[in-house]
């Protein structure tokens, strides 16, 4: 089974909030109580991992761990520095 990620993405801040979970149910329980932090809307909805949510410009996503790093490479302390992630 593999990890999941679950991270914020700006389009001008980069990759913050960047957590690794266990498995996909822990994922799913950390996407559900997260992605109000940063769109305060009122309509709750359903979370139902791979997705994002938010705008075309900012996003909170969660993935696997194997699709996050096919598609923004290995997680590593290159990574933090490189796309301005805050571990």
């Amino acid at each position: 089974m593999s990890k999941w990620v679950t991270f914020y993405e700006d389009i001008f801040n980069g990759i913050s909030d960047l957590k690794i979970h266990e498995n996909k149910e822990t994922a799913t329980d950390y996407f559900k109580k997260h992605y109000r932090i940063y769109f305060q809307m009122s309509t709750k909805i359903n979370v139902k991992l791979p997705m994002s949510y938010g705008y075309a410009h900012r996003k909170f996503k969660g993935m696997s761990k194997p699709m996050f790093e096919k598609i923004y490479g290995k997680i590593s302390e290159d990574l933090f520095l490189k796309k301005g992630v805050k571990p």
